[in-house]
């Protein structure tokens, strides 16, 4: 009985931890719109994000070595190919799409459009993982849609179906990037099983630096 209620205190506590953890890292990442709005003004999209992600890297490294944790090493092909896809979709991918459509579009509008992602999440959760969804979940994700509808539209007024606008073009970019989230956050779950979360994010975040790099010297002046 003392080792069940151990046991269901202990999952509690990670669920916890792990739910309050996913809602300091929301905050500091919307935090991040305001401030890309302005990175613009310098550079191009891929510079700013290269940059940003260069500055991380080594940031990250240093906390680890301070707090002596150690950065694992992947040991098979499968995994290297698993932290490419991590590092393209949640690095390469979503932050030059995002910070082309800061360029066209106003930043809360950005952060409405990237809301999609967490549902996004639920949806390729059930057909990838092949994961349940709760009536909880369904709750949620009704919530969310109509929560994201009114977000979106309420958010700006010069929504247009114009397809050769900026503004419908800034829309699609930040669309695609939640959509890579999205992907990301999956790929992510599958491959957390086998790499340590901290080591995962050292080493997506310098393939990712390394591919937005190339990208910046091909793609930008």
């Amino acid at each position: 009985m003392n080792q069940t209620t151990t046991a269901e205190a202990k999952s509690y506590f990670n669920f916890s931890s792990g739910f309050i953890l996913a809602i300091a890292a929301n905050i500091l990442w919307g935090t991040s719109f305001l401030a890309s709005k302005y990175t613009l003004q310098a550079w191009g999209p891929f510079t700013s994000a290269a940059l940003r992600f260069g500055i991380a890297t080594v940031c990250l490294l240093v906390i680890l070595k301070a707090l002596k944790k150690k950065i694992e090493m992947p040991e098979t092909t499968g995994q290297w190919i698993g932290l490419l896809l991590i590092a393209t979709s949640a690095f390469g991918v979503l932050y030059p799409m995002q910070l082309a459509g800061l360029k066209f579009i106003p930043s809360s509008l950005s952060a409405a459009i990237m809301l999609i992602s967490p549902l996004a999440v639920l949806g390729l959760s059930r057909t990838v993982l092949k994961e349940k969804l709760s009536p909880l979940k369904y709750i949620a994700l009704t919530f969310g849609l109509i929560g994201g509808g009114v977000l979106l539209f309420s958010t700006n007024n010069r929504l247009s179906v114009n397809f050769n606008s900026d503004f419908f073009v800034g829309t699609l970019l930040t669309l695609a990037s939640a959509v890579s989230l999205a992907i990301s956050a999956i790929v992510t779950r599958k491959y957390s099983k086998e790499i340590s979360s901290a080591s995962i994010t050292f080493w997506t975040m310098a393939i990712g630096f390394v591919e937005l790099t190339l990208a910046a010297f091909i793609f930008e002046e």
